[in-house]
């Protein structure tokens, strides 16, 4: 029969009770199930080699108790379902989406079993909602715009003591400008260009001097009067003495440079020779030839500023 394909169902009930169907249409019926066994001499499965009878690839003998006498039947693999008597009489079971075989994402089967995975990717298929999908996932677009937002913040974060150096240095350039004009810089520059005599270097920059006194480093400093402070430092390789006025009164500055312009023309073995100023600070400053005379570079400059009409009180 089996040869013939004949449908065999594997009973597992050993334990057969009569039952009784009662109805108008029908009369009483009797149930009887069968089950079907191999038997043999030995009645057990062979343990060297698999069973004749069980002519499947994907199939196997089990050892059973029937009623009557002990044998053996043929079962299909894990994962396969059919006739496990005939050849390839066995096939493997096609799984579907759903909670019988706990996959709600993508089923691919394979020869006597399955695999399950998200469509995206990521997320738990065997879950029921576990798969995330493009509504709740990031999408391309969402990746570019998280991408080029980092690299924005990074270049922000990178740039901005670069950018606030930069308005620093515009700052103080305009701050310098416009002392430049308030020191009345510009009369100096026409006093220059009128007198040949004048030397090359009267107007001397901030950021020169202060590279020669290293910032005007309190180690720097060789002298400290009323009238300011005096600094020594290197310019044109030259020591200078240069002086940090306090105070100063604005309605006196065009005296003092047409004082500067004059002391600057003093050209005298015994007199401490004026190099110039700077006009790039709100109180000018000067800048003398410094002579290892301790106490006399104070006295001198402040007689050039009581020279000066008071300018710098």
């Amino acid at each position: 029969m089996v040869d013939q394909g004949f449908n065999y169902t594997n009973f597992i009930n050993s334990n057969v009770d009569l039952i009784i169907f009662d109805s108008d249409r029908d009369p009483q019926a009797l149930l009887a199930l069968l089950e079907w066994v191999i038997s043999n001499s030995t009645s057990y499965c062979p343990r060297n080699s698999s069973a004749p009878e069980c002519r499947s690839a994907h199939s196997s003998c089990q050892d059973t108790d029937a009623w009557a006498n002990n044998g053996y039947r043929c079962k299909y693999s894990y994962g396969y379902q059919g006739n496990p008597y005939i050849i390839d009489g066995c096939k493997g079971i096609r799984y579907e989406h759903g909670p019988a075989h706990s996959c709600y994402g993508i089923c691919i089967n394979t020869h006597g079993s399955f695999h399950c995975r998200c469509q995206n990717g990521y997320g738990d298929p065997f879950k029921k909602g576990g798969c995330i999908t493009s509504e709740n996932s990031l999408t391309g677009l969402s990746i570019a715009l998280i991408v080029s937002g980092g690299s924005i913040v990074l270049i922000l974060v990178l740039a901005t003591p670069l950018v606030a150096r930069v308005v620093k240095q515009r700052r103080e350039k305009k701050l310098k400008e416009k002392f430049f004009k308030q020191n009345h810089g510009l009369l100096l520059q026409q006093l220059i260009s009128r007198n040949t005599d004048f030397g090359e270097r009267m107007i001397i920059t901030l950021e020169e001097l202060q590279k020669a006194t290293n910032n005007f480093d309190r180690s720097r400093q060789v002298g400290d009067g009323g009238h300011g402070v005096v600094f020594k430092g290197i310019l044109d390789l030259n020591v200078v003495a240069i002086k940090k006025s306090k105070i100063i009164v604005q309605r006196e500055i065009g005296e003092f440079i047409n004082e500067v312009a004059i002391l600057s023309q003093i050209n005298h073995r015994n007199v401490v020779k004026l190099l110039g100023c700077c006009l790039e600070t709100e109180v000018p400053l000067l800048v003398m030839n410094l002579f290892h005379m301790g106490p006399f570079i104070i006295i001198f400059m402040s007689m050039v500023q009581s020279h000066c009409h008071g300018m710098i009180d």
